[in-house]
């Protein structure tokens, strides 16, 4: 069950979530005090952040019920890979770069 609905296309304050200023190319972290939340339940919640352009940064949470072990982040983190790719591609056909 969904505590809040994100609209699309607005912008939402994300200086309390961890990570979001960091410039690494990808930053995970689990931090209590985001204001974004993804569900009323008791969830651990973690953050993935990436730049997927110089003026173009992806923000990420993802849930589950029990604690993320090292594994789960270093799986989220391939994910983030797979993402910024697939985002990049996405931004790149928007400027009317074509891939062969």
């Amino acid at each position: 069950m969904l505590k809040i609905s994100y609209q699309l296309f607005e912008k939402y304050n994300l200086d309390d979530c961890a990570g979001f200023s960091n410039t690494d190319e990808f930053f995970v972290h689990k931090s209590d005090t985001c204001n974004i939340l993804i569900s009323d339940i008791a969830s651990s919640e973690i953050s993935l952040t990436f730049r997927a352009s110089i003026d173009t940064t992806i923000f990420v949470k993802i849930a589950q019920r029990n604690d993320f072990l090292p594994n789960d982040v270093e799986s989220i983190k391939s994910l983030g890979k797979f993402l910024n790719y697939i985002v990049q591609i996405w931004l790149d056909s928007r400027n009317g770069i074509v891939f062969k």
